[in-house]
């Protein structure tokens, strides 16, 4: 995480952010306490004066793919529009797969397509939030410039007009 974070934003990693991987059964439980459950569920963070990462055990590529959407979350303070930070998050963790592709970070290039093609719920914030956001992949938009344009306020999921 510490060097797919460095080759994208060449910083170092925060070392406010925790990140805790957790067992199935135990994730299941501690996210019950902030909100409704779902098997989908594969990661969710607390973006406060603590910055907490969880992510259910999964597979590697799996597993980096949830972290670096996470991160996407709490490096930055929450937007006060739930899809302007999904899409934020979405455009970091986009971002963050596409370094682990180019570096092939342990190994993992060839688990990552080059379209990058996520599967967000179809809940209406996730999927809303994706489909903005690969709408700007498509019309060349950076990702890191729209995460900060997102951040700014500059741009929102709802506007007019992109």
């Amino acid at each position: 995480v510490e060097e797919i974070f460095e080759l994208m934003t060449n910083e170092k990693m925060p070392s406010s952010i925790s990140i805790n991987i957790l067992p199935f059964d135990e994730f299941r439980i501690l996210h019950s306490r902030f909100g409704a459950w779902s098997n989908g569920i594969l990661g969710f963070s607390i973006n406060g004066s603590e910055k907490k990462i969880f992510a259910r055990e999964n597979h590697l590529d799996s597993l980096m793919l949830v972290i670096g959407h996470e991160i996407g979350h709490v490096l930055t303070e929450t937007l006060p529009n739930k899809h302007d930070e999904e899409a934020k998050a979405f455009a970091f963790s986009i971002e963050w797969a596409k370094t682990i592709k180019k570096h092939n970070i342990a190994n993992l290039g060839l688990n990552i397509k080059d379209e990058i093609d996520m599967k967000p719920a179809r809940n209406g914030l996730h999927d809303v939030a994706f489909s903005f956001v690969n709408l700007m992949v498509k019309k060349g938009r950076k990702m890191n410039d729209l995460y900060r344009d997102l951040i700014k306020g500059y741009i929102s999921v709802f506007d007019r007009i992109y």
